[in-house]
């Protein structure tokens, strides 16, 4: 299951950069990290921070509005009263509700919604009115829900997905389609959406994707990628390629690339022109080219997300917040925090280090001025600043424990 250890073959691959850069230490306290030099680059991570968007660049039209990108924000417009937080994960059949306060960074507890048994990841239709859940079980399913104007959840439907363990969702741009990524059943299934906002059937299954844990539309909707990280015994670890239209993925010419390393999740960035894979077992960041007009990948190429002596082991989210890009690395304890160069190669690595254990998720507010962190094995949750110049971020107050092993957050804008 995915709440387990890493596997996978080793990596490979060119232009492995390293790691280097600024490590920002536990030094600060809950106030403030304090940033040390590190090995390998000068000078901080540099560039602005844009606003974290409401969804997939392009977004489309019909249906239910496709769903925010990584954890994203579901939603339109902000207000300092209509933004909540939805959290979940291993050990509680609950979601948590918190009203998220835009100005401070707050969190205020506002109840709760029940849950499959195992809820370990969520996502949000970009129209801020329905929220998706997991469980990660067997066989596995979908929970659908409306979002009321309080942030109250409503349950809709439960429906299986068609496979066993899901790892994570994911809404086609056009809101017409979810689609899970089982990852014990070694499979991608695609659902339908009802018009209002309910789980449909199963209108595909793609098979052959061995631990399958994330996947990503382009904006167009017209291609997807799925990560197969494969665990020991299955199948080499690969990356599918697939079309897609009317609820059915078609693979690709070719339909697999295969690279040597287990892609555990995947970001594009904002021009659609790269794909950034973080891997599990080596903690390695490998990004690609990216061709939206075929939906292909090529060119791989390497760095470690660790900062120079981090601990190997168990690599975990990745998203772009504006235009810096973050990976957790959940044995090493830290959130890697990069810029892009004019060809898409990270730079300027800098580490978080405070309130970042065992990071197994995050998402971005509306305004893309915080980080929301879920950390696993602490059962709680971390909300941090995101400096707009460096991208370097800062805990906001104490963490808020959580009943969950919490995994999924996700942030809602309710209309």
């Amino acid at each position: 299951m995915p709440n387990g250890g890493a596997s996978g073959s080793g990596t490979s691959g060119s232009n492995n950069a390293g790691s280097g850069g600024a490590q920002v230490g536990a030094g600060g306290g809950m106030g403030g990290a304090e940033t040390t030099a590190g090995a390998g680059t000068t000078g901080g991570v540099t560039g602005s921070a844009e606003s974290a968007g409401a969804g997939t660049a392009g977004g489309a039209t019909g249906g239910n509005g496709g769903s925010s990108t990584n954890g994203g924000t579901g939603g339109g417009a902000a207000t300092s009263n209509n933004v909540f937080l939805y959290v979940s994960g291993y050990n509680d059949s609950n979601i948590a509700i918190y009203r998220f306060d835009g100005m401070t960074g707050s969190l205020t507890a506002m109840g709760s919604a029940p849950a499959s048994s195992s809820p370990t990841y969520s996502v949000a239709s970009s129209s801020g009115k329905f929220l998706y859940v997991d469980d990660e079980s067997s066989p596995a399913t979908i929970t659908a829900y409306s979002i009321a104007s309080s942030g109250a959840l409503t349950k809709m439907n439960t429906v299986k997905t068609g496979g066993d363990g899901t790892a994570h969702l994911q809404i086609s741009p056009d809101g017409k389609s979810i689609v899970a990524a089982d990852y014990d059943s070694d499979s991608i299934n695609v659902l339908g959406l009802n018009a209002d906002g309910s789980v449909g059937t199963v209108s595909n299954t793609q098979t052959g994707c061995p631990s399958a844990h994330n996947v990503q539309f382009d904006s167009s909707g017209q291609f997807m990628l799925a990560a197969c990280k494969s665990d020991s015994g299955k199948a080499s670890p690969r990356i599918l390629q697939f079309s897609f239209a009317s609820g059915k993925l078609t693979p690709n010419t070719p339909a697999a690339v295969m690279f040597g390393a287990d892609p555990r999740h995947m970001a594009f960035d904002a021009a659609r022109k790269h794909l950034y894979v973080i891997t599990e077992e080596s903690n390695q960041l490998y990004w690609f080219d990216y061709d939206s007009s075929s939906g292909k990948i090529s060119n791989p190429q390497m760095m470690s997300a660790l900062a120079a002596g981090g601990k190997v082991g168990a690599g975990g989210h990745i998203a772009f917040g504006g235009s810096f890009l973050y990976v957790s690395n959940r044995s090493d304890n830290s959130i890697g925090i990069f810029s892009i160069d004019e060809n898409g190669k990270p730079q300027n690595g800098a580490w978080q280090k405070t309130g970042t254990n065992d990071v197994r998720e995050f998402s971005f507010d509306p305004s893309g001025k915080y980080m929301i962190v879920a950390n696993q094995t602490p059962s709680q949750v971390t909300v941090f600043s995101i400096d707009a110049g460096t991208g370097k971020l800062t805990p906001v107050g104490a963490p808020t424990a959580t009943k969950s092993q919490a995994s999924a957050v996700t942030i809602v804008a309710v209309p």
